[in-house]
């Protein structure tokens, strides 16, 4: 199964919700019990030309690890692409 949940946040600040997606979703699945020894984080070597991070909480199946999820920082390049090729401003204002 491919799901996709995407968080758009502000500019400079992806690090920090970089890190903080990876402390909650590492937290998420912990809490199912299966011992923390059986889990870790495997940060991508490689990035996409979009990307700034990239890494896959793993799980150690009686085969060995396996990724069960990633974790991406994927920048503003989609949208920036979007904005050149459609002529179109495509901008969020936050009004809080």
């Amino acid at each position: 199964m491919n799901k996709w949940k995407c968080n758009f946040v502000k500019p400079g600040t992806q690090s920090k919700w970089y890190e903080s997606w990876k402390e909650n979703r590492m937290k998420w699945h912990e809490s199912l019990g299966l011992g923390q020894e059986n889990y870790r984080f495997h940060d991508h070597d490689k990035l996409a030309h979009y990307a700034d991070a990239a890494c896959d909480i793993e799980f150690n199946f009686p085969f060995g690890f396996k990724e069960l999820e990633g974790i991406h920082s994927r920048t503003d390049f989609d949208l920036t692409q979007h904005e050149q090729y459609s002529g179109k401003k495509l901008r969020y204002f936050d009004l809080r």
